[in-house]
């Protein structure tokens, strides 16, 4: 309620061709004729000469503004004709970049073919998932001109968006603005697209893994692997088989005679199976805007750690919980993937593929030592302390950000919360008792 409350309040001041600059005008200049008509009442002998000059700045002020306005409005009729006429659209595109920093991607958005108002601007905003709005964004900034037309014009920043997963837009408008900034003319525009902010790359993790798995018998490993066998598979007796491996109680309850089909070392191993869950305790989803910022951060490691394995000579398979629509890469699977409380760790991870499990601080301890009593040494696990994510804020700095300077934009407000909030409590507590399990587990462990 309180996003859509404040979606509509943004898309009323949006759509309003006054802008502030112009409210601020119509103040200073009552004031002036509030103090003129309070000088108006002495006997002063410059008060004919004081008359004339505020009458010559009044009419070129007031000329100045209808050359602005008009300009203006020249500019935004000549755009709607042609769009209606050529169909002209705004080209919008996304990259994801390391280098534009940490929650940033890159935005470029270019129009051909327009009238930029004289010494004014064409600025545009982008609508995306249902209440929210980008920044003002200046297009006219970059402009290829031949003679009065604009061949095209375009401009390219940092987006700053608070989490990784998909987006979509909806909408936007293009504002055509004069050159004193007191009008702003909005031209609503279709824009149809979806995009990914996706994880980006953390401080580099060494890892040391054996693969326990292979598709295709290319590469060696020093440490033979036990394939499918005793104990798992059985097949119809035959003559050559060895008569000690036959299952009695099989026989004695179906008169079937069946062998164990013996179990055999291979060694061959190739690829890396890489298991991440995403299985959240129930009580420790709590504080939405919190616990969304730790699945970010969860994200960012769990992609890091797949870049790590994927540059060495095995294949890496990554496993997660959840099923992704419409993803085949990994770094797109990651990015779509959410908390959820369907699938615990212990259904979907086979200990004896297992060469990497991804945990973090709302897995259910419980499950883990369940998994854990039967993973073998070789089995290295990631575990993710999401409060980690908040150790740069700490309770001072919390205080002085909420009462001197205000949290520099939305997602230092949300991490600025973690200090007051009841879920920090919760989310320490359940690490340290993952922690615990995981010393007397004897589990072959790394912290991130």
């Amino acid at each position: 309620m309180f996003h859509r409350i404040k979606a509509l309040a943004q898309k009323a001041k949006l759509l309003s061709p006054i802008t502030s600059n112009l409210l601020l005008l119509l103040v200073v200049m009552y004031a002036n004729y509030l103090f003129y008509k309070k000088l108006a009442l002495k006997d002063n002998q410059f008060l004919p000469i004081i008359y004339a000059m505020c009458k010559i700045a009044l009419l070129f002020s007031i000329v100045v503004i209808i050359f602005s306005l008009m300009s203006t409005v020249i500019s935004y009729l000549y755009f709607k004709q042609q769009a209606k006429v050529n169909h002209l659209q705004l080209q919008i595109q996304f990259h994801n970049s390391n280098q534009l920093g940490a929650n940033k991607m890159g935005l470029f958005i270019r129009i051909q073919k327009t009238l930029i108002p004289f010494m004014g601007y064409i600025k545009a905003v982008l609508h995306y998932d249902n209440h929210f709005y980008t920044p003002i964004l200046n297009l006219s900034s970059s402009a290829q001109q031949s003679g009065w037309m604009i061949k095209q014009i375009y401009t390219s920043i940092p987006l700053q968006l608070v989490d990784i997963k998909e987006y979509q837009i909806h909408d936007g408008y293009l504002f055509f603005e004069d050159m004193l900034r007191l009008f702003s003319i909005p031209y609503p525009f279709a824009a149809q697209q979806v995009f990914q902010n996706q994880p980006q790359l953390q401080t580099v993790i060494e890892s040391s893994v054996i693969p326990k798995k292979t598709q295709e018998l290319e590469i060696r490993i020093p440490q033979m692997r036990r394939v499918d066998g005793d104990l798992l598979h059985y097949k119809k007796f035959s003559t050559s088989d060895d008569t000690r491996r036959i299952v009695w109680k099989i026989f004695a309850k179906n008169r079937d005679l069946v062998v164990r089909t013996p179990e055999i070392f291979n060694p061959f191993a190739s690829n890396i199976y890489m298991y991440a869950s995403y299985f959240a305790s129930k009580q420790l989803l709590l504080d939405t805007s919190l616990i969304t910022q730790m699945l970010n951060y969860y994200k960012d490691a769990v992609y890091t750690i797949y870049d790590v394995l994927q540059q060495k000579e095995f294949e890496v398979n990554y496993i997660a919980d959840q099923q992704t629509q419409g993803s085949n890469k990994v770094v797109e699977k990651i990015t779509l993937s959410n908390w959820q409380l369907q699938t615990p760790i212990h259904q979907f991870v086979k200990p004896n593929n297992a060469t990497v499990l991804c945990i973090h601080s709302l897995s259910n301890p419980d499950d883990l030592q369940q998994v854990f009593a039967e993973l073998d040494a070789n089995t290295i696990v990631y575990f993710v302390k999401t409060s980690q994510l908040f150790l740069q804020n700490n309770i001072l700095k919390t205080l002085q950000r909420i009462f001197i300077l205000p949290p520099k934009d939305e997602l230092e407000k949300i991490r600025t919360r973690w200090w007051l909030s009841g879920t920090r409590l919760l989310v320490l507590k359940n690490e340290k008792r993952i922690e615990a399990i995981l010393e007397k587990q004897h589990v072959t462990y790394t912290i991130l």
